[in-house]
C-alpha cells in the first residue's frame, strides 16, 4: 500500500519517520511528561519499587524501563530517591545493631482522668541485625 501524500520534513516518499524527527509516532500518546520527575524521585524516597511506580503512573513496568532509558532526568530522580531510601534503611538496621534509646508518650487514667506520661526506653542491639550487618560487610570474616 503506497503512502499518497508528498514527502514532509519528517517523513519520506514512503510515509516513514525520517531519522532525527521531532514528531511524535503512530499509536497512543505518551503519558510522560516532565512534571513526573519530582513525583517519581518523592515516591522512589518513600520507597517504591520500579513495579509500583509504574502502578502509580498507571503504565507497565516495561513501559517505565523505556522512560528511563530515555529520559535522564526521569532516571536520575528515581536514582537519587532510591539512594536516600537506601540510607535510611541502612541507618535503620544499624540503629538496630547497636541498640538505641527512644522517648515514648503513654496515656495512663489518674482519678479517672488520662494523664500523658513520657518513658525513657532503651532498644537492645539485635543479634540477626549484627550477624547481617556483619556478613554483609565482611563476607570473608563473618561468612558461613
Amino acid at each position: 500500500m503506497a503512502f499518497d501524500a508528498a514527502p514532509t520534513p519528517h517523513r519520506d516518499g514512503t510515509g516513514r519517520y525520517l531519522p532525527g524527527h521531532d514528531q511524535s509516532g503512530p499509536g497512543r500518546r505518551t503519558k510522560y511528561h516532565e512534571g513526573l520527575i519530582p513525583m517519581a524521585g518523592k515516591l522512589a524516597e518513600c520507597g517504591l519499587t520500579d513495579v509500583e511506580l509504574a502502578d502509580m503512573f498507571g503504565i507497565a513496568p516495561s513501559t517505565l524501563y523505556l522512560w528511563h532509558k530515555r529520559h535522564n532526568a526521569f532516571s536520575e530522580a528515581i536514582g537519587r530517591g532510591k539512594t536516600i531510601a537506601d540510607g535510611r534503611v541502612a541507618h535503620a538496621l544499624y540503629r538496630l545493631a547497636i541498640g538505641f534509646d527512644y522517648t515514648e508518650e503513654k496515656i495512663i487514667f489518674v482519678n479517672g482522668e488520662p494523664t500523658v506520661i513520657t518513658l525513657q526506653k532503651h532498644k537492645p542491639p539485635c543479634v540477626r541485625a549484627i550477624m547481617f550487618g556483619l556478613r554483609n560487610r565482611h563476607p570473608k570474616e563473618w561468612g558461613r
